[in-house]
């Protein structure tokens, strides 16, 4: 996240959320990218089935 800040990215979330023991945070609101809402994880989740912890 440090690297857009720098580059000036306007970032929904300025700290990353926490959601079963990943992170996450939103980057770009969804009407600067033709309706996609963008987002970074961090830790180990599989976005087919959900956080491997809760499998």
């Amino acid at each position: 996240m440090q690297e857009l800040k720098e580059k000036h990215v306007k970032l929904i979330d300025n700290k990353p959320r926490k959601l079963f023991g990943n992170r996450y945070a939103f980057i770009h609101h969804p009407n600067k990218l033709s309706g996609v809402l963008t987002k970074l994880i961090e830790g180990e989740f599989d976005s087919t089935f959900g956080p491997r912890s809760q499998r």
